[in-house]
Parts: structure tokens; sequence; C-alpha cells
């Protein structure tokens, strides 16, 4: 039960078989911060993360359907849990989640938007850009409204990047909608985000991802 090792503390989890030798591996050194949050937010699946092969964090149900139709295309129609690949939704707890994964050397690959401001995760992710186990995939480049696009509306989003890699006339194609310009459509995405990407993963028309997704799918690879 994650909701019991939350409440008694990650600190008391004994992992059998968790170390590198076959061993046992502790999470001892969880630091206190991590260990009482998740001991005040014990609904999160922490047990499902650290029994995992390879853990994709993403922020929200959009985000994973679209990770597994891209992982179902360059993987002859296998989903990641065919491979010991567990995809999990986590909001915006990323860096709570790290520090365990950088005590058990669990294979774990974010991915996120860039916020519009990619400099910041830069600077957010740095001390895990040298953990082999660890890799965070975002947009580089924060892109700009596009000419005659709407200000308002967020052009950095998953859906931004999709809308861009693949156009207006495949994405109406795929779902199953008709909008003539750039705005529409991308509103439409956004206020339909889960059922926007339910279309996107059933249909069997293919698309284009974009390069931080395709970043994380050659990460999930090497484990």
């Amino acid at each position: 039960s994650s909701f019991v090792a939350n409440k008694l503390g990650l600190d008391t989890i004994t992992l059998l078989g968790g170390s590198e030798s076959g061993g046992a591996a502790h999470l001892t050194s969880v630091d206190a911060s991590t260990r009482d949050y998740f001991s005040r937010l014990p609904g999160f699946d922490t047990l499902r993360f650290v029994l995992c092969k390879t853990a994709v964090l993403v922020e929200g149900p959009s985000d994973e359907l679209v990770f597994q139709r891209a992982y179902r295309d360059s993987h002859d129609g296998k989903l990641p849990i065919q491979n010991g690949i567990d995809v999990i939704s986590i909001g915006t707890s990323f860096q709570r989640y790290l520090p365990i994964a950088c005590e058990i050397g669990l294979r774990v690959v974010v991915i996120t938007d860039n916020d519009d401001n990619p400099e910041t995760l830069d600077e957010r992710y740095s001390s895990y850009l040298s953990a082999e186990n660890i890799e965070v995939c975002y947009e580089s480049k924060a892109h700009g409204v596009p000419e005659g696009g709407n200000p308002d509306l967020r052009w950095n989003t998953l859906e931004a990047t999709l809308l861009r890699e693949n156009g207006i006339d495949k994405l109406d194609q795929v779902l199953g909608v008709n909008f003539n310009d750039w705005s529409s459509l991308l509103k439409w995405m956004e206020s339909n985000k889960t059922d926007a990407a339910f279309r996107l993963f059933s249909s069997d028309t293919p698309i284009a991802y974009p390069e931080y997704i395709k970043k994380a799918l050659a990460f999930v690879d090497l484990s």
C-alpha cells in the first residue's frame, strides 16, 4: 500500500533485490522534506514508482496518452508497460520523485512543458545533468506567437508542439475536427486536453512528434 508506506515514511522502505548486487536497497537517505511531503500527501503512488523497471513521469493524462502513442508507434504496437516501463502522471511534483530515483538508481525520464521559459528549467534540473539514470525532456526553446495567432493562448504546451510538428490539416484529420486557423485549433485542444489526447492515441494516422518526446523515447530504449 503506497498510502501506508507514505504515512510510515519512505525511509522505512526496504526493496529486496533492489540493488545492483541483487541485495536489499534502502531509502534511508531520502531527505526529510521529501519524506514529509509524501507523508502529508499520501495519495501519491510511490510504490508503483519504486517497483517499476523504468519510470516516465508526466504532468497529466494528455501527456501520458501522447507518450504512450509515440512509444507504440516506434515499438511494433507495444505499449510501454509491456516492456516494464511505467508512465505515471504526477502533476508538477517531479522534484519530489527524482531524489528517490537517485537513491535507488531507478531510471527515470521527466516529460514537461517548458512554460515559455526553458532557461528556468535548465537551472531547476541542473543538479541532475550528471545523473546517468535521469533524463529531463522539454522543448529547448520558447516559441513566440505565430503570425496572426492569438497572443492570449499558450504556444509552448504539448498541444502547441504537436500543432507545429503536424500542421492544421493533419491534426484536423486525426482529431476529427475542422478548423482553418492555428489559434482555433489550439484553443480547442487546450479546452479539451484529455479528449484530444485520447483521439490522438486512438488514431492509426501517422503523426510527427517534437524532439523532446523523441529524446524521451531514446532514453527509455536504453533501459
